[in-house]
């Protein structure tokens, strides 16, 4: 989150791009922005959800999605990377009704203007 903020004020004439290099796997929480433009998410390695469930944001009375964009415009997400939900701890607990506040939707766009989504696995 700290990249994406940070390549959104970058204004020296450099590509706005946040780069999730290949050969790499980060774990991480819930993602979400607002208001940003002009950049370029480059996933070549791997994203994995937090497997700590009991941890996870919530937004209300139900869990962050895991990755969210309000008002983004001029955006493009692409690589040759994955982004993994780990879903299967989601459902898993869902079915055993540990989820109390729900499980999360993997990406959320609202409010968007030309967005390009590429390449990702997902």
């Amino acid at each position: 989150m700290e990249a994406l903020v940070a390549a959104n004020y970058t204004t020296d004439g450099t590509e706005r791009e946040v780069l999730i290099p290949q050969g790499h796997t980060f774990g991480m929480m819930a993602c979400w922005g607002e208001e940003f433009a002009n950049i370029t998410i480059t996933v070549d390695g791997n994203i994995k959800a937090s497997k700590r469930h009991n941890k996870w944001p919530i937004n209300g009375k139900s869990v962050r999605d895991f990755w969210s964009f309000t008002e983004i415009h001029n955006v493009t997400f692409r690589g040759v990377g994955t982004i993994d939900g780990q879903g299967y701890m989601w459902w898993i607990r869902e079915y055993l009704a540990l989820n109390h506040h729900g499980r999360p939707h993997l990406f959320v766009v609202n409010q968007a203007t030309n967005i390009e989504i590429t390449g990702i696995r997902w």
